[in-house]
């Protein structure tokens, strides 16, 4: 839903989200739970397209990658969870923004009077953050950049923020974000891998963009 500023200016909703279902070789289901969030600043007047490109994109990424898993896919064991750790950290945030890239590249190009317009591409007009969560019955993952959080929730109701932004000093409400040049090489990215074990108790996540944190009185209330 637009927020009652983005109403008042005439902007458009500039968060988005998806859920998909894979299926890991061996059968496992995946779940990918994604969700981007635009700048909302002038500049970026394109950030409900950067941000649903951001989420379209986290999917492509994640299917592609398990079409080269091997037999058998990835387990709780050693050294599977290690290679999906790697891959978390190392490889997934450069193939992400690599991909993003592209994907707003091709909208601008696409654009009616961008290329006549003479202007040199920028991503800058497209810029999102990027939160995904990635859910099996053996083990789960966070990964992304940005002012998203997560957080758990226990059946008796007591939460616990699990990933957040660290704020930079006097950086007010600057945020990492896929149109920062090195941002997958910049440790802007976060990612974890929690492995469930069969004594865990049942648990709730709740993935969000910054704006119901942003809706609350204080971190206490949210």
């Amino acid at each position: 839903r637009r927020g009652a500023a983005h109403l008042r200016r005439g902007q458009p909703c500039q968060d988005a989200s998806l859920q998909r279902v894979f299926t890991l070789p061996g059968g496992l289901p995946l779940t990918l739970l994604a969700v981007a969030d635009g700048h909302g600043g002038s500049a970026y007047h394109h950030s409900d397209v950067g941000s649903a490109l951001a989420c379209q994109v986290a999917a492509e990424v994640v299917a592609d990658h398990l079409a080269r898993l091997p037999a058998g896919g990835t387990t709780p064991g050693g050294a599977d969870l290690m290679a999906l750790r790697r891959w978390l950290a190392v490889d997934l945030p450069t193939i992400l923004q690599q991909r993003w890239l592209a994907a707003v590249r091709q909208h601008w190009s696409a654009g009616p009077g961008r290329r006549e317009a003479g202007a040199p591409f920028s991503p800058l007009p497209y810029g999102s953050t990027l939160g995904m969560l990635l859910l099996t019955p053996r083990w789960w993952a966070v990964a992304g950049l940005g002012d998203w959080d997560l957080v758990r929730v226990d059946p008796a109701g007591a939460a616990e923020l699990l990933s957040q932004e660290a704020a930079a000093p006097g950086a007010g409400e600057a945020t990492a974000s896929l149109c920062q040049e090195g941002a997958d090489l910049g440790g802007w990215f976060r990612s974890w891998v929690w492995p469930l074990e069969d004594q865990d108790l049942q648990f709730s996540l709740v993935l969000c963009t910054d704006g119901i944190r942003k809706s609350c009185a204080s971190d206490a209330d949210f």
